[in-house]
């Protein structure tokens, strides 16, 4: 459920927000466009958000600078005490991952993450899209932003490009945790009632808005 990897983002917490700004060298391209990635989220979310993954509150703050109300999961301790700093504590930001979770205490219209969902298997995937398939109705969205490829010959691709740059701890990354590839999570959203469409951002990093197609 992402929680394995969890000792990672709690010593990550610290220094995440300078990853995102550019300042290691070995994860700029797959942070490349940060703030147009996240304002891209922000703007396809509708008024009630779910958000998985919180961490440092970046996407969060974005969803609040436009008036929308959001309820944040987030696994680390670290990341929630990070984020309320930033925040502040009247956002509600609970403890949770992709798969266990408190329900809203209201409907949402839209369930968005960014960089996370490859902490997920893609069983594990299929059976997060379907939750939400649950909370939302036709014509309400998933919106996520995270690292995929076109096919496994270009994450292969990726991993080799990696290691001949020096890269290794980025190399080991995307060994160790559940990227996958475009035909994957097209699969699994319209398994589920979802129709999605996806747009790059970076070399990396791609935009997936599913909008749920049955009551």
């Amino acid at each position: 459920m992402g929680r394995e990897f969890l000792d990672l983002f709690e010593e990550w917490a610290e220094s995440y927000d300078q990853s995102v700004e550019g300042y290691d060298e070995e994860y700029r391209e797959v942070f490349a466009n940060y703030d147009d990635i996240l304002n891209t989220v922000a703007d396809k979310a509708g008024n009630v958000v779910l958000e998985f993954g919180v961490g440092t509150g970046n996407l969060t703050k974005k969803l609040i600078e436009q008036s929308k109300t959001v309820y944040g999961v987030e696994p680390s301790a670290p990341m929630r005490k990070k984020a309320r700093e930033k925040l502040g504590a009247h956002v509600s930001i609970v403890d949770g991952d992709f798969l266990q979770f408190p329900l809203p205490p209201e409907p949402i219209d839209t369930v968005v993450s960014t960089y996370a969902f490859h902490h997920l298997t893609d069983a594990e995937k299929g059976e997060a899209i379907a939750k939400y398939g649950k909370l939302l109705k036709k014509g309400d969205k998933i919106v996520f932003a995270d690292t995929a490829f076109r096919d496994k010959q270009a994450f292969q691709q990726a991993i080799q490009e990696a290691r001949a740059r020096g890269f290794h701890n980025l190399a080991e990354d995307l060994e160790r945790e559940y990227y996958t590839t475009l035909d994957v999570l097209t699969k699994l959203f319209t398994e589920h009632g979802f129709s999605v469409t996806f747009t790059q951002k970076n070399a990396f990093v791609w935009v997936m808005e599913a909008v749920k197609q049955e009551k």
